[in-house]
């Protein structure tokens, strides 16, 4: 497998795997977040590569870097409910909970198709020449509708470096080298 970053701080396990290809010209493979040593998601599934580092281009809060100096002082649980209440609120909210006049904000999402679709989520904000990462997986607790925030993670790494990997990653790709 690729590895770009540091799995020790942010990186992405990309590669393809010709098992999971018929030649129908979509490139498949595993494609994994890494935040502070904890995988996302934890489970191998197929991922379009072309689609997943798709995700990771203008619009995705990995690359735009969007800043909100309240966001950043919250403590790692409260920003990552925050964020997520404030894209997909009846993940972890009652629907009566819900203002009926609620908008969906996706400017600080940070995860890709092949994440969500495992119940993974992450989010970036921006602060000076840093950004911080919060990644998590939400699962329904046993025995009910409820469901709670587990394996949250959280890094700070300087912007350029999220660009370079996501560059080197993208170029992989490009250029067959996965």
């Amino acid at each position: 497998m690729t590895v770009f970053g540091d799995p020790n701080s942010f990186a992405l396990i990309v590669e393809k795997l010709q098992i999971w290809n018929d030649g129908a010209g979509y490139e498949n493979g595993i494609f994994h977040f890494v935040v502070d040593q904890r995988i996302f998601p934890r489970r191998a599934r197929v991922s379009t590569l072309s689609a997943d580092l798709g995700c990771l281009s203008a619009g995705n809060a990995l690359v735009d870097f969007p800043e909100n100096d309240a966001i950043s002082s919250l403590g790692t649980e409260d920003a990552f409910r925050f964020l997520l209440n404030g894209m997909l609120p009846y993940l972890l909210m009652d629907e009566n909970d819900i203002p009926d006049d609620f908008e969906t904000d996706y400017t600080y999402q940070a995860s890709t198709n092949n994440l969500e679709d495992d119940g993974c989520f992450a989010f970036a904000i921006g602060k000076g020449n840093m950004v911080r990462i919060l990644a998590a997986e939400i699962e329904k607790v046993p025995h009910g509708e409820a469901r709670r925030i587990t394996a949250l993670s959280e890094v700070w790494i300087e912007k350029d470096e999220v660009s370079a990997i996501i560059s080197r990653a993208k170029s992989a790709l490009d250029q067959g080298m996965l």
